[in-house]
């Protein structure tokens, strides 16, 4: 698939003007099989990206909990002395 050239992405979908010249470009552009299988890409991208940010996202929370407990220890500890 040209993902360059597809009206199911939403950077492509973006570049129309109004809904109504994107709703003619499906209609004149595409049938219900091609819209059907332009879905189905669309879904298996957009699973990859959620699966990259849950994952950035997770890494990101472990890091930033990490980081709070060790700077409340050093302040503990730096005014103990």
């Amino acid at each position: 698939m040209n993902k360059s050239n597809c009206l199911i992405f939403f950077r492509d979908i973006a570049n129309y003007s109004t809904v109504d010249a994107y709703k003619k470009a499906i209609e004149n552009e595409m049938s219900d099989k091609e819209i059907e299988k332009h879905l189905i890409d669309q879904i298996w991208a957009n699973s990859k990206i959620a699966t990259k940010k849950y994952y950035a996202v997770t890494v990101s929370i472990i890091v930033f909990v990490a980081l709070v407990v060790s700077s409340v220890l050093f302040m503990l500890v730096a005014s103990w002395r």
